[in-house]
C-alpha cells in the first residue's frame, strides 16, 4: 500500500497543474485550469475542490455502509490539518493505527 502522497503544482504565466501521485508515480488526481491572473485564489480553489472530492467519496462509502475504509494520515498542518481533522470526525475517532 502507497504511504507517500507526492503533490505537484506548476503555476505559468496562464494556468495551474496540480496533481497528486502515489510513490509509484500512478496519477491520483489531477487539474488543468487558467488561473486568469489571480494565481492564489485558483490554487486555493483547487485544492478546496480536491478536498470536497476526497469527501464526497468517503460519503459515498458510508452511503454504500462499507465497514472499514483504509486512509494513510496526512501532516496535520496547514490542509491537511483540515482533511485529518474530517476524517477523525467521519471516523467517530474510531482510529486503528496500522
Amino acid at each position: 500500500m502507497s504511504k507517500v502522497l507526492h503533490v505537484g503544482l506548476d503555476v505559468g504565466s496562464t494556468t495551474v497543474k496540480l496533481v497528486f501521485l502515489d510513490d509509484e508515480d500512478n496519477i491520483l488526481y489531477s487539474r488543468y485550469e487558467r488561473h486568469m491572473s489571480n494565481v492564489f485564489l485558483k490554487v486555493q480553489e483547487l485544492l478546496e475542490e480536491a478536498a470536497k472530492e476526497f469527501f464526497a467519496k468517503l460519503r459515498a462509502c458510508d452511503k454504500a455502509d462499507v465497514e472499514v475504509i483504509l486512509a494513510a494520515a496526512l501532516r496535520e498542518d496547514g490542509i491537511g490539518f483540515a482533511v485529518m481533522n474530517r476524517m477523525f470526525k467521519s471516523a467517530g475517532y474510531n482510529i486503528i493505527n496500522v
